[in-house]
């Protein structure tokens, strides 16, 4: 009987992940983390913590309600998104050092989104408005990342993810369990500048600097740990 259930068990899970590996979206609402192998294209979305999977199109129909937010990257609706993946291309196409090339596309991302913010700041950064204007603009609670002027750490994750993707930059993206406290929804990237050593990218405090994982500076810009419920 406990060969036969795990067995199930394997074929499930089997099941599962090669369904995913069609959907990112819904692997990324699953497991809360894409791995670098985990391309993200056009259509690309982020439901948030706590909620139901579903659809975009089927999203779209939903009214606005304050505490819903769905982040949508796809430059067929966001023509913002598709004038910042150009941009990319020609400052990555100059630098063929793969962490200069980070660090023009981690700079890149901080500006789009609002620039540099202390973590002493970051409490009253105030990206939420801009995130209600976004819904309001396609009157639903999609939010193109293209139409954000600020964006938090989770928005640049996002972003960050999919920009790497689409320049060929191997990247990750994680977010946290958190369902409650001062970082629900957080959301961190991770890269390989060389083979050895995952860094954390920072987007928001002191950008561009790369932190390597399991170390004090990677678990604050992460809020792991002992940063978890920290107001910082």
């Amino acid at each position: 009987k406990d060969t036969h259930w795990k067995q199930l068990g394997d074929i499930c899970k089997d099941t599962l992940d090669r369904l995913f590996q069609q959907n990112p979206s819904a692997k990324f609402w699953h497991y809360g983390k894409l791995d670098d192998g985990d391309k993200v294209q056009d259509g690309f979305y982020d439901l948030g913590i706590g909620r139901a999977f579903s659809y975009v199109e089927e999203l779209q129909t939903h009214a606005i309600e304050a505490d819903i937010e769905i982040l949508v990257a796809n430059r067929s609706m966001d023509a913002k998104l598709g004038k910042l993946q150009e941009q990319c291309l020609e400052l990555v196409a100059q630098e063929e050092d793969k962490g200069a090339r980070i660090l023009k596309l981690a700079n890149l991302v901080s500006s789009r989104l609002g620039g540099a913010v202390k973590y002493d700041e970051y409490g009253d950064f105030g990206f939420s408005t801009d995130v209600q204007k976004a819904k309001a603009l396609r009157n639903s609670n999609i939010v193109c990342v293209g139409d954000l002027n600020k964006g938090a750490c989770r928005h640049r994750a996002f972003l960050f993810k999919y920009l790497c993707d689409q320049l060929g930059i191997e990247c990750s993206i994680h977010r946290s369990r958190h369902v409650r406290g001062a970082h629900v929804g957080h959301a961190w990237n991770v890269v390989h500048v060389d083979y050895d050593t995952p860094v954390v990218v920072d987007l928001m405090h002191d950008v561009g600097k790369l932190y390597p994982e399991g170390k004090e500076d990677a678990s604050k810009y992460s809020r792991l740990g002992a940063f978890a419920f920290a107001t910082l």
